[in-house]
């Protein structure tokens, strides 16, 4: 299980034209840590900043963050597309151990 921790609810904005397909877009991004492990199955003492792309709500043209706290990849962040293995992050509140 891969673990992230958010921080912060602020974001990224990346907005421009599509160079091949001369379209606009518009994109936000959320900075969150991933807690990764190395070739050997043991978990790397510093996590890593990973960009997340977030949704946005169609209504309002603004992005739906993730609450600071603790996540995990929820299993259909994983699927096979085009080239293969695909991941596109999808994060669930991390269960409390008792």
């Amino acid at each position: 299980m891969i673990k992230f921790t958010v921080i912060s609810q602020n974001t990224r904005e990346n907005k421009g034209i599509g160079k091949a397909s001369g379209k606009p877009y518009h994109m936000f991004f959320q900075t969150a840590y991933a807690h990764t492990y190395d070739k050997a199955g043991e978990l790397n003492p510093f996590p890593e900043k990973v960009e997340l792309v977030c949704e946005v709500d169609q209504a309002t043209n603004m992005p739906k963050t993730y609450a600071p706290g603790e996540y995990q990849l929820h299993p259909s962040s994983l699927y096979m597309g085009q080239y293969g293995l695909e991941v596109a992050p999808k994060l669930v509140p991390l269960k409390k151990t008792q």
